[in-house]
């Protein structure tokens, strides 16, 4: 009897082994999404490059505005500015490991922040004070069941599994308006928190180079050929993530701007990525004949063509110029109205190593396509941008699993200023 119940229970202890065997085969066997999402040096990068773009569409803004002031002999001794951004960026098809096999995912971070600048223009100097926060989430996609009320209508799905994480970049700048600039900023990494779904599906990620290590960014400007350098490293490691020198609004000799266009101006940019290993180099046209963006960079370990990007851009709107003279003084006050647009369509080539070495991809061919609205009154705008496409270089350097898979992406600008 005793060596009767011993071979059951053997026998039970090896169907459960079996079962619970096949479940973990399935889970490691699947097919993961890559750890580049969660890779805290790539997610500084990418914070950082996302507070240079509210930057830019910041002091682009404020450009125009200037401009316009000496175009019509308006006085601007000092001005105060406060700007907010939201924007999302989603990118659909994953293949994501759980404990109940494959399913597919999306990654979509949301990202907010704001900036307070003061320029004393008499002075020649402003102040700028800045932070943005990105919360990511790499989310299991719904199934048409948890999208389907009872009586066939759609539902928004809630509890569905996913990985969540935050980041923040806060700091300041200072600019001296015909030398330079100088930005100092924390970045700071949040854990992150795998949430199970109300289905009890639950994501396995692969090993990710995460940590909350904290880091630091630092950046020189010039307006000497835009001319810019960039660091983010971590306080406490002899390492930096990256180190970029980029001139982007390089002169051309004027028999060149006679072919290309007054507009017309040279690109060049050198970069170390810590984590690739790597060494890269920009060259390049923007703004040749006035509308066309042209762009390759190569690496150096091994030597290879890296990316090539063709942009063209595409700009207009009604505008109109309102006219009052104060009656006691004589003076004369102008107000601009416009309304802005424009477009863009680009078609890219991405082939870095490290893309090769974590997905097996090279020659990866994309393209995208995207506009912009901006109403503008002066004191007030508002800048709405939206894009969708595939493969961008942009997006691969971040993360490089996006590859082949479609995105999308809006962003609001809006500032208010005196």
């Amino acid at each position: 009897m005793m060596r009767s119940d011993a071979r059951v229970l053997l026998a039970l202890l090896t169907a459960a082994a079996a079962i619970f065997g096949a479940d973990s085969a399935v889970a490691q066997d699947c097919t993961a999404a890559d750890a580049d999402v969660f890779s805290t040096a790539r997610r500084a990068r990418t914070i950082v490059s996302d507070y240079n773009e509210m930057h830019r569409i910041h002091r682009a803004d404020l450009a125009r505005n200037e401009a316009f002031a000496r175009e019509t002999d308006q006085e601007l001794p000092w001005r105060f500015d406060l700007a907010g951004i939201v924007g999302t960026r989603s990118t659909y098809g994953f293949e994501v490991c759980t404990n109940e096999g494959t399913k597919s995912a999306s990654v979509s971070p949301i990202y907010a922040g704001g900036i307070f600048s003061l320029d004393f223009y008499n002075a020649g100097f402003g102040v700028e004070a800045f932070a943005l926060l990105v919360s990511d989430a790499l989310k299991v996609s719904p199934t048409e069941e948890q999208t389907r009320t009872e009586d066939g209508g759609f539902r928004d799905p809630v509890g569905l599994a996913s990985v969540n994480t935050q980041e923040t970049i806060y700091g300041g700048r200072l600019t001296l308006h015909d030398w330079g600039s100088l930005v100092m900023a924390g970045i700071e990494t949040h854990p992150l928190t795998n949430n199970a779904g109300v289905d009890g599906v639950v994501l396995q990620l692969p090993e990710t180079p995460h940590t909350t290590d904290g880091r630091m960014y630092v950046g020189l400007g010039s307006p000497y050929g835009d001319t810019s350098l960039h660091l983010v490293f971590a306080p406490g490691d002899v390492a930096t993530d990256i180190i970029e020198l980029r001139a982007d609004a390089v002169p051309l000799p004027a028999d060149v701007d006679t072919l290309l266009g007054a507009d017309a101006r040279g690109v060049v940019g050198a970069a170390y990525i810590e984590d690739e290993s790597q060494v890269a180099l920009d060259l390049g046209l923007a703004d040749a004949f006035g509308f066309l963006t042209l762009v390759a960079a190569t690496e150096f370990n091994p030597v290879r063509l890296r990316k090539v990007r063709g942009r063209v851009d595409w700009d207009g709107g009604p505008e109109m110029i309102l006219r009052d003279e104060n009656p006691e003084t004589g003076e004369e006050n102008a107000m601009r109205l416009a309304l802005d647009l424009g477009a863009f369509a680009e078609v890219s080539y991405f082939n870095s190593r490290h893309l090769e070495d974590e997905t097996g991809r090279d020659h990866v061919w994309g393209t995208a396509f995207g506009a912009t609205f901006r109403p503008d009154a002066i004191i007030l705008m508002t800048q709405i941008d939206f894009w969708f496409g595939v493969n961008r270089p942009s997006e691969l350097a971040r993360v490089s699993e996006f590859v082949d898979h479609w995105q999308t992406g809006v962003r609001v600008h809006g500032r208010f200023g005196l």
